[in-house]
């Protein structure tokens, strides 16, 4: 069962809203517009209001920042269990 905060974050952040928000981020990463891996600060406001552009809410860049962070949580967790189960991708398969 989730937790309490995971269902607060999945009414304000549905499934399509994450996706779009990870576009954004894999737009501006392929621009260039991320240095040692990092967005900077300017960075943050311009993907916010792309964000809020794109589905016509009003995140706040601060909003927007932590739920980068809560999904690099995330994707750290999966890498690890991947790592530790000896899972991987298989372009084949």
């Amino acid at each position: 069962m989730a937790h309490e905060s995971q269902d607060v974050d999945d009414k304000i952040w549905p499934p399509h809203v994450e996706h779009i928000f990870i576009e954004i981020m894999v737009k501006e990463q392929i621009k260039g517009n991320i240095k040692n891996d990092v967005f900077k600060g300017p960075m943050w406001e311009a993907m916010t209001q792309e964000l809020n552009k794109r589905i016509g809410t009003l995140f706040t860049t601060k909003k927007v920042f932590q739920k980068h962070n809560r999904l690099q949580g995330k994707q750290r967790k999966w890498s690890q269990l991947l790592n530790r189960l000896g899972l991987g991708w298989d372009e084949a398969t």
